[in-house]
């Protein structure tokens, strides 16, 4: 064949043997090209095992456990990938019909990651432990006045104070731990054991090594896929998680222009200018919110309705949306943020009408307040004393809120209403304004999750610290409204009653809502299979981490 083949070159002319290895070579070169666009019009890319993932996080890790893990913190999000929820391990869950009995049943392949299976005692164990004061567990408030009995080694009953509809909720953030190592542990020195940086859990991701610097600082935290938790849940696609730490915004994103981690989370809008390396970044949705709450007890002038619906009306929320967080908000206009809203086929309708200073105006004068003509000044008599529409808004001293309040602050000077801003550090805004409800007006931000169960936001009995009722509003059909909503899973009845708490606080004004932030998931390009569908808490970015993927095979079509 091959001196056919000599033979037949032999006979060429110079011209022919030209265009013969001319064409060859074409052939030669072309035919990866074909070849890889026949298996791309033949085949698709699907998810595969394996491959790792590095996360950048700022802060500090202090406790992977349950009953220690702050949340909104590193501690959160590893935790809920080291240690399974109530929801994964449960196999029913029932309610009575008054829902204040609620029986859990265990899944027979539960385990704890050495194989040992997990118990209704266990989970019993955690709960009265979270309930110790000793253990001073951030989860305390949560599960206060709630009883957990032990049925058999797998079931457990709960027994509620009140109808609680939003139990199933609380499920899914209860992490049991393993009764047979913290028993022996006194509550108030769980915190110093070291089960809390190299835990036992039962999660989808088992602990493999922590890495530190001299003077202490956790620098790395690795975790990879635990076999354990097949039995009970999908199987994630990454094999290896890490999470790098970092001291603040400025080297996280360092970190990743230069290669350390592969993606992160933010609510700065002005992070992607800071990237050197161009990214996927997905914008998500969120149950956060940032509101202006009246104390209406601080000041008579702000029980004025009119006064309010003035300052709702001089209120610029599309300001802040475009100058203070680049586009990546929603407006809001009343206490349940858009995002939760449309997962109830519901409308964030603009009860309070949009930005209208001319209005604002008009509402005043009509409601007896007089302008200076020069100072722009409103004055009202009142009995014997001139009152002045002026009035302190106290934020926290952080971005986004000290850059709203001057929003704020620009948007009611241009209506003639004299605004103090008094920023407050935020490590001590809590006990130093908020508990003890010292403001006129504050700026502050709210978290409602998916399942909006908003008693601790605006029911008339949670005025007052622990409760977070800002605005001390009271309205005994929003407090019927919400004590029903807390009694039914019926999801049409939920969407009605949530349509009449939206409506009738809006209507009310207690506070001007202002936005919804969204939420930016950074990764680079070589990452695209990572979903984030909703953000309430940042650990929410993790709940969908069993179909993230890194590594990709190709089947035919």
């Amino acid at each position: 064949m091959f001196a056919l083949l000599l033979h037949t070159l032999r006979s060429f002319s110079r011209k022919e043997r030209i265009i013969f290895f001319s064409a060859l070579a074409i052939a030669v070169l072309s035919s990866p090209v074909l070849l890889f666009h026949f298996i791309d019009e033949t085949t698709i890319a699907i998810p595969a095992y394996g491959g790792s993932y590095t996360e950048g996080l700022v802060g500090q890790l202090g406790f992977v456990n349950p009953i220690l893990a702050r949340p909104g913190t590193p501690d959160e999000d590893i935790t809920s990938l080291v240690f399974a929820s109530i929801s994964e391990i449960a196999d029913s869950v029932k309610h009575s019909n008054d829902m204040t009995s609620w029986d859990v049943r265990i899944k027979q392949g539960a385990t704890w990651q050495d194989g040992t299976p997990i118990t209704s005692d266990d989970v019993i164990f955690t709960i009265r432990t979270i309930q110790d004061k000793n253990t001073a567990s951030p989860l305390e408030t949560d599960w206060q006045n709630i009883t957990a009995s032990r049925v058999s080694e797998r079931e457990i009953s709960f027994q509620m104070p009140a109808p609680y509809a939003f139990f199933p909720a609380l499920l899914a953030r209860l992490r049991p731990v393993p009764k047979k190592i913290f028993a022996v542990i006194d509550p108030a020195n769980i915190k110093i054991s070291s089960y809390n940086l190299q835990p036992l859990g039962s999660g989808p991701y088992e602990f493999l090594n922590i890495q530190k610097r001299a003077d202490g600082f956790i620098t790395s935290y690795t975790i990879t896929r635990a076999e354990s938790f097949i039995t009970i849940g999908q199987r994630p696609y990454i094999d290896t998680l890490t999470f790098k730490f970092f001291q603040n915004d400025q080297t996280l994103v360092h970190g990743f222009n230069f290669g350390e981690i592969d993606g992160f989370g933010t609510f700065d809008p002005l992070t992607p200018d800071s990237l050197r390396i161009k990214p996927i970044v997905r914008i998500v949705p969120t149950g956060k919110y940032y509101a202006l709450f009246f104390n209406q007890e601080s000041r008579a002038t702000l029980k004025d309705a009119a006064v309010r619906q003035a300052l709702a009306l001089g209120t610029n929320r599309q300001d802040i949306i475009n100058h203070i967080l680049h586009g990546d908000a929603q407006p809001q206009y009343g206490p349940i943020p858009p995002a939760v809203l449309s997962s109830f086929n519901l409308n964030d309708q603009a009860l309070a009408a949009a930005f209208d200073p001319d209005q604002a105006k008009s509402i005043l004068t009509t409601d007896g307040w007089k302008q200076d003509p020069q100072t722009q000044a409103w004055t009202k008599q009142i009995g014997k004393t001139t009152d002045t529409l002026s009035f302190t808004i106290k934020t926290a001293d952080t971005f986004p809120l000290r850059d709203i309040a001057q929003v704020i602050k620009q948007n009611w000077e241009t209506i003639g209403v004299q605004t103090t801003i008094v920023p407050t550090d935020a490590a001590t805004i809590s006990d130093d304004v908020i508990k003890p409800r010292n403001y006129e007006i504050l700026l502050f931000g709210n978290i409602v999750t998916k399942q909006p169960d908003v008693f601790s936001f605006w029911h008339s009995s949670q005025q007052f610290d622990p409760g977070l009722n800002f605005s001390l509003y009271q309205n005994t059909s929003v407090d019927k409204a919400i004590t029903a909503l807390r009694a039914t899973d019926n999801q049409n009845s939920i969407a009605t009653t949530l349509d009449t708490l939206e409506n009738t606080i809006a209507k009310d004004l207690p506070a001007i809502f202002l936005v919804s932030p969204d939420y930016l998931y950074i990764t680079t390009e070589r990452t695209p299979g990572i979903t984030v569908p909703f953000i309430a808490l940042p650990v929410d970015r993790l709940a969908t981490i069993a179909s993230w993927y890194t590594e990709t095979t190709r089947v035919l079509k």
